[in-house]
Order: structure tokens, then C-alpha cells, then sequence
């Protein structure tokens, strides 16, 4: 990567993290003009490919092939050790059981927040806690780690009723900082992530209602750890309701 792309892609990475600590206290204008605009073409590329997936001129496999590139080629280390993360640990969330959540925003060329066609968020676990087995319907979404370590397994819906679900484990990684996954009804439908280390740090982004009309948003929680051997390396699970979800996997 070149010296100007890295610098648009640090600067980048600083803002989402920067604004996610000052817009409370100071709001989202506060961060300088310079870093506001020095983001705007790595906040482009992620909104252009999300909203080629909301139009139907992309599909969500080629979403995910795009975004996972544009993040993935983040110089990640060197960007983290420029950031005052003490400052970032001492306003993160980090709940007991089950991963904090906290939506980021972005400021335009008049200080205004940015409509941006994805939704980012930052993402919180402590050691032992798990964003727990789940999927979606007609939504795709990314994770990134910024820092820490987690455990990421990826499944494959393949079939479902009321009440099981048939998948079949895809991933089973180790995620250190600049790990890049993302999730689809195309591909890999299923995630579930647990912190390793005393704490872990994602970016998140999402894109809601690919198909416009059609339910989008809830998740669909699985029992995945205790599943029945089903064939061609199958699993079938049960389907589990939040609280049971919680209550199994938010914290080991």
C-alpha cells in the first residue's frame, strides 16, 4: 500500500474511533475539518458498495468481497499505535455477559452528520463473553477486530423449522486486530464470536432490508454447540430464544 493510502485509511480508522469517544461530550463537529475530509474516501467505498447491495446492482457475496478488501487493507498496527487507547478503554462498555454496542457516526462537509447506506457501530467483549451463535435474514454485516484476540466460528444455514435448524460449520479462527469477516444469506449465515482476552474491540457495520419490503433485523439464535450429526458434516441444532441464547452462550 502506498504512504497516501495509508494515511487516508489511518485517518479513517481514527475518526470512527475518535467520534465514538467525543460525540457525547463534545459532539461530532469537534473533530477537525482535516481528519472530517481526509476520511471521506474510505467512508465512500464502504457506502458505494452498500449501496450497490441495498439497489440490487451487487449481491451480498459481492459485498462482502468488497468490504472485507477495503478493510483488510488497513495498515492496522500502525494506525493502533497512534491512537490513545487508554482513552478508548476508559469510555468503552464492556458488559458482564453478552457484547457492548455502540452506534458511530460520521460528520459531513457542513459538520452534519453523514447519511451513510450501512450502519456502523463499535463493538465490546471481556474475556469469556460471547456475541452468542446466531443469523440473520436479508441483511449483511462485517466485523473487524481492533484490538484483542477473539474466537470466530462461521456456519452455513442450510435448512430450517419452527423449531431446529440444520448448519454446517464453515470457520473455526482464532481473530486478532485487522481479522476481517462478514456474514450473508449467501454466504456464511451464521456467526458467533467469544473474547479471548481481557478485552476485544470490533468495528461493525451492517446493511438492513437488501431486499426492500422483506423482514430483516432479527436474529435467529442456535444452540450451535449441541448439535445432532446429521450427515456431509452437518449439524442439526435447535433454535433458542434471546434469553436462552444469553443465558447459554453470553458468558462462559
Amino acid at each position: 500500500m502506498d504512504s497516501g493510502r495509508r494515511d487516508v485509511c489511518g485517518s479513517g480508522l481514527r475518526l470512527l474511533l475518535g467520534l465514538g469517544l467525543l460525540r457525547q461530550a463534545s459532539g461530532a463537529h469537534a473533530l477537525s475539518g482535516s481528519l472530517k475530509w481526509s476520511a471521506r474516501p474510505w467512508l465512500t467505498r464502504l457506502d458505494e458498495a452498500s449501496g450497490a447491495l441495498s439497489a440490487g446492482t451487487a449481491t451480498p457475496r459481492a459485498w462482502q468481497s468488497e468490504v472485507e478488501a477495503v478493510l483488510g487493507r488497513l495498515e492496522l498496527p500502525d494506525l493502533l499505535r497512534s491512537l490513545d487507547f487508554e482513552q478508548l478503554a476508559a469510555s468503552a462498555k464492556f458488559p458482564s455477559q453478552g457484547e457492548g454496542m455502540e452506534r458511530l457516526y460520521f460528520p459531513g462537509e457542513d459538520g452534519r452528520l453523514q447519511f451513510l447506506r450501512f450502519r456502523p457501530y463499535l463493538f465490546t467483549l471481556r474475556k469469556d463473553v460471547a456475541v452468542v451463535p446466531h443469523g440473520h435474514h436479508n441483511m449483511a454485516t462485517l466485523h473487524m477486530v481492533l484490538a484483542g484476540e477473539a474466537r470466530v466460528r462461521h456456519y452455513d444455514r442450510l435448512e430450517g423449522t419452527d423449531t431446529h435448524m440444520l448448519i454446517r460449520p464453515v470457520s473455526d479462527e482464532v481473530a486478532k486486530p485487522g481479522h476481517v469477516s462478514s456474514v450473508s444469506d449467501e454466504h456464511h449465515n451464521i456467526h458467533w464470536f467469544q473474547g479471548l482476552t481481557e478485552r476485544v474491540f470490533m468495528f461493525n457495520i451492517g446493511v438492513y432490508e437488501v431486499r426492500p419490503g422483506a423482514p430483516s433485523g432479527e436474529r435467529d439464535y442456535v444452540d450451535a454447540a449441541d448439535g445432532i450429526l446429521a450427515g456431509g458434516g452437518a449439524l442439526r441444532v435447535a433454535r433458542l430464544g434471546r434469553s436462552a441464547a444469553y443465558a447459554k452462550y453470553g458468558r462462559l
